[in-house]
C-alpha cells in the first residue's frame, strides 16, 4: 500500500527559464499546485515529502540524491512544458 509520497519540482535553472539575458531578474515562486495537492494528500492519511530543486539551487544529481534518500513509495512531478518548447526553437 502507498504511504509515503514525494512532490518534486524538479530542477530548471534560471538561466533556462528565463533566457540568460534575464536570468538575474527571473523570480522562484512558490508552487501552489503542488502544495495543494500535499494538503490533501496529508489530509487523507498519507506522509508527504516536498522536495522544490529549484529552491534548493539543487542539479539533477542533487535531486536525484535526495529522492533516494526519502525512498518515496510513489513520486509526482510537476512538468516545465516550457522546456519543450524552448528546446525546439533553440
Amino acid at each position: 500500500m502507498i504511504k509515503k509520497v514525494l512532490l518534486v519540482n524538479p530542477p530548471f535553472p534560471m538561466s533556462e527559464r528565463y533566457c540568460k539575458s534575464f536570468e538575474s531578474v527571473g523570480t522562484i515562486a512558490p508552487k501552489l499546485g503542488l502544495l495543494y495537492i500535499a494538503s490533501a494528500l496529508e489530509g487523507a492519511g498519507y506522509e508527504v515529502h516536498f522536495l522544490d530543486s529549484v529552491l534548493e539551487g539543487y542539479d539533477i544529481d542533487k535531486a536525484l540524491n535526495e529522492i533516494v534518500k526519502i525512498s518515496p513509495d510513489i513520486i509526482g512531478i510537476k512538468g516545465h512544458f516550457i522546456n519543450f518548447f524552448l528546446k525546439k526553437l533553440m
